[in-house]
């Protein structure tokens, strides 16, 4: 007969057996080069590793924050003069925008990398004609991908960069309905208690 105590290793062997493989199958998220952080009233960013040096002129005040992105070789340009990601407040097709990722070029290697928030002004809804590329949910979320290119060759991108957000998630109130049943349940509880006590 089995000792007893061969049980539990034996239970914990076979269930890491079913969620190691899971594990296994999920996608990483690829570290972007920048990550412009909204979680609280003060915007920072953060630079991937090995990247810092191409990265110059940070100023992030409040919900506003913007810096210069050096090319990462030589005679490189970005292969748009701008790109856009409007992030949505509850959904991709209605509702406020609530926050701008911007990346924007004159000329030269240099592209202009900007968050603006809402709060700065209206920056205008959602629809479905022109849509939000991303939603607030509190995750980090791929908002740019800024593409480099060979002025001479132009359609053919030989780098790019990532540009993230994370957003904070704005708390809302329980609708008065919900509020309502809640309140309705106490009460139906606290009035059987109380008839069973008596």
């Amino acid at each position: 007969m089995r000792p007893k105590w061969l049980a539990l290793p034996l239970i914990l062997t076979t269930g890491f057996l079913f969620i190691a493989p899971s594990r296994a199958y999920a996608t990483p998220f690829v570290p972007p080069t920048l990550t412009f952080n909204d979680l609280t009233d003060a915007v920072t960013v953060t630079v991937s590793p090995g990247e810092a040096s191409r990265v110059s002129n940070v100023t992030c005040d409040a919900e506003v924050c913007s810096l210069f992105l050096l090319a990462p070789a030589a005679g490189l340009v970005m292969a748009s003069p701008e790109f856009f990601a409007r992030i949505g407040e509850s959904d991709f097709t209605s509702g406020l925008i609530s926050d701008v990722l911007v990346a924007s070029t004159r000329s030269g290697p240099v592209a202009t990398v900007s968050f603006l928030s809402d709060s700065e002004g209206n920056l205008g809804s959602c629809s479905a004609l022109n849509p939000c590329q991303l939603v607030e949910d509190g995750s980090v979320q791929l908002g740019l991908l800024i593409n480099w290119v060979d002025p001479h060759n132009p359609t053919v991108v030989v780098a790019a960069d990532r540009v993230a957000f994370q957003s904070d998630v704005d708390a809302t109130a329980p609708e008065p309905t919900t509020l309502l049943l809640l309140g309705t349940g106490l009460a139906v509880t606290a009035f059987r208690h109380r008839r069973q006590r008596g």
